[in-house]
């Protein structure tokens, strides 16, 4: 009867292991997305840099900037909402690998970085606004001669890979 019990305590211990494995996994997985949404954000706030320089300079020659303002605004505080966002589901994570019941903290973490990627999709579609104002104005060519240190582009699908965000330095990518 030893060997029954041997066998018994080996597969809860297998089924424990299993569990641990599971849990690290999901809160991996999550990680790696809430990276690649920090990512994003990061080159979003210093696109964010850029659009203030444009608009310093325009002001500087004279040009209304109140529309575009306007946009840049509305652009910034939907990057704050998904850097703030971001942050909170940083902390979720962190949180699930301590807490027993993960795969709650983790849906937490995952539902925040779904709200993220909303706010900054909503920021690309302001972005696109700006770039149509900066072309009507004619100051295309103030946005890409104001530099900031930042990639090009930086593209991220979400989770499922059916849509895709686009921050873009130069106008004739966006």
């Amino acid at each position: 009867n030893s060997t029954n019990e041997e066998i018994k305590q080996s597969a809860k211990d297998m089924r424990d292991a299993w569990t641990e494995v599971r849990k690290d996994v999901k809160v991996t997985a999550g990680e790696l997305v809430h990276f690649r949404v920090g990512e994003i954000v990061k080159r979003a706030e210093q696109l964010e840099a850029r659009l203030t320089k444009v608009i310093d300079k325009a002001k500087a020659n004279g040009k209304d900037t109140t529309a575009l303002q306007s946009l840049v605004d509305q652009f910034k505080q939907k990057v704050a909402d998904a850097r703030q966002k971001y942050e909170q589901a940083k902390q979720k994570y962190t949180e699930a690998k301590t807490a027993g019941n993960v795969d709650e903290v983790v849906k937490e973490a995952n539902q925040l970085l779904k709200e993220a990627n909303k706010d900054l999709k909503e920021a690309h579609t302001i972005l696109k606004s700006i770039v149509k104002e900066l072309r009507t104005k004619n100051a295309e060519k103030e946005l890409e001669d104001t530099k900031v240190e930042t990639n090009k582009s930086t593209e991220e699908s979400n989770e499922q890979g059916t849509e895709t965000i686009e921050v873009s330095g130069t106008t004739g990518d966006v």
